[in-house]
């Protein structure tokens, strides 16, 4: 009996898309009018679904159940998105109404789509009947605009304010959960591009922000974003894979950039090494604290801190005289950091961080931390500090030093950096990265990397992540998703690294030598 129904329908989809007729001709009928949104109200990806059921060429009149499914090809495919249900729907000569079918995010990017409908009535009287066949969705002409691939484009006549043929705009709070970007471009594609932009008058598009992040384009996303130092040098290019180096003190641990020069602490020779980013030439050999091992650049002075003692030195970038040399509170420092005021230096043994202030190196104080801190960064507000014995990363008031939170990450952390948005640290135990939102600590990802991952670089648009093995390894993966890695070679256990601005710089502690790559 049910068998021989069949369906003759119509239905819209609000904004984009709408359901042409099939077995016979539709009803006409005007959409019916939508509740109005106030910009605190998002439209969502639900439509209604309007249609005429018939059995035996009579009109249907009853209380019946509706199945919907939706497909990517009109026979076989796979299904998008969940089956959708719709029990008790009054069917009245024929006509009836579904308020509202929702298959997700994202199900409908240009690509062909397939309806498939199943019905029983009277409602919840056995199993449903498949009406064949597949009813195909058909694009409102206003929406081809909208398809991947289409042309936005239009004429302005400028006459003197602002104009644009595409506005994106964006009221949200910067720091709220769902990144609140204006434009967000990406890609999968090593030569593609997320968001592209020409003109004949030599700018394609303008971007602007008081935050200073206008415009996120993570990985090779963006075309034009490498320097004509980076595409000249192929730095950029994977074929490029025999980095240059040079040869440096005895086992060379961590870095600090001062806008021109890369300074390496060397832990056995106990000096620094100040080496030209340009050609890698060196400039100066200059002593330091005993067993110096992290270091960082406050504008104008390096500080340096031993690994086995309490000293800390600063020392002049311009000239490497030693300005200060101050006994910390404990011994055993593997990380470091600058928050614009102070300096902060990990009490790896002793369970605490120290801060120093840098204009007078004054020591401010002494805070509790988690077990054995390693890496240290700070992310323009607040300083987190990676525990090695206890498996997190902890955030820390830089004016206070009180702990806002801890948060969990995989095993044996040692490094982390700060990409503008997220934290990155490096779990030596377990072989990944554990990402972090900085605004709130959550984890967002967690990526492989090689053997022993030690110390972690941003440049900018790729995280690189030093492989303390023999032979060593640099691995380096797209900063948006953890995508694009590849893995290349470096010198025996590679230690810490660091980002030039156009290069990134790894420290083979066992060749005694620093890559450039």
């Amino acid at each position: 009996m049910r068998t021989s129904l069949f369906f003759a329908w119509m239905a819209g989809f609000v904004l984009i898309f709408a359901l042409a007729s099939a077995t016979m001709a539709g009803l006409a009928q005007s959409d019916p009018a939508l509740p109005a949104t106030t910009d605190a109200t998002r439209l969502g990806t639900a439509f209604s679904y309007q249609g005429r059921l018939l059995q035996e060429g009579a009109p249907v009149t009853a209380l019946c159940d509706f199945e919907f499914t939706l497909w990517d090809a009109a026979t076989g495919g796979g299904q998008q998105g969940s089956k959708q249900s719709a029990a008790g729907v009054s069917v009245a000569q024929g006509l009836f109404t579904v308020d509202s079918l929702d298959f997700g995010d994202r199900r409908f990017q240009g690509e062909s789509r397939w309806l498939e409908i199943g019905v029983r009535c009277p409602t919840a009287s056995g199993s449903f009947t498949p009406l064949s066949p597949r009813q195909p969705l058909l694009a409102t002409p206003y929406a081809l605009s909208l398809r991947p691939g289409a042309d936005i484009v239009g004429n302005v006549l400028d006459s003197g304010a602002d104009t644009a043929v595409l506005t994106v705009s964006n009221t949200n709070d910067a720091f709220a959960p769902d990144g609140a970007y204006g434009l967000l471009g990406s890609t999968l594609s090593p030569t593609g591009a997320g968001v592209k932009g020409t003109s004949t008058a030599g700018a394609g598009g303008h971007f602007s922000s008081v935050a200073g992040f206008a415009l996120v384009a993570p990985g090779p996303s963006l075309i034009g974003s490498r320097t004509p130092q980076q595409i000249g040098m192929l730095r950029w290019y994977d074929a490029n894979r025999l980095a240059p180096s040079v040869s440096v003190g005895s086992a060379p641990d961590h870095f600090a950039f001062d806008g021109d020069h890369m300074w390496v602490t060397n832990y056995f020779t106990n000096n620094l090494y100040k080496i030209r980013a340009s050609d890698m030439a060196i400039v100066a050999i200059y002593a330091t604290v005993v067993n110096p091992n992290p270091i960082v650049f406050d504008g104008a002075n390096l500080w340096v801190a031993s690994e086995t003692s309490g000293e800390l030195a600063k020392v002049r970038a311009s000239d490497g005289v030693e300005l200060n040399r101050l006994t910390l509170p404990a011994t055993s420092h593997w990380g470091m950091a600058f928050d614009g005021e102070s300096v902060w230096v990990s009490n790896t043994n002793a369970g605490s961080i120290t801060k120093v202030r840098a204009s007078d190196a004054q020591i401010v104080g002494t805070y509790p931390a988690g077990n054995q801190p390693h890496g240290m960064a700070f992310d323009g507000n607040a300083l987190w500090v990676v525990n090695n014995g206890d498996n997190s990363v902890a955030k820390f008031n830089s004016s206070t030093g009180a702990l806002i939170g801890s948060y969990t990450v995989g095993t044996g952390p040692i490094g982390v950096a700060f990409d503008g948005a997220n934290l990155w640290v490096t779990n030596s135990g377990s072989g990944t990265l554990s990402k972090l939102r900085a605004y709130d600590g959550q984890l967002l990802a967690t990526c492989s990397a090689g053997a022993s991952p030690f110390f972690v670089a941003f440049d900018g648009f790729q995280i690189w992540v030093t492989n303390y093995t023999d032979p060593g390894t640099v691995t380096r993966l797209q900063a948006s998703n953890c995508g694009l890695q590849s893995t290349l070679p470096t010198g025996r256990y590679p230690f810490g690294v660091a980002f030039d601005g156009a290069n990134v710089w790894t420290a083979d502690s066992y060749s005694n030598a620093v890559s450039k790559h």
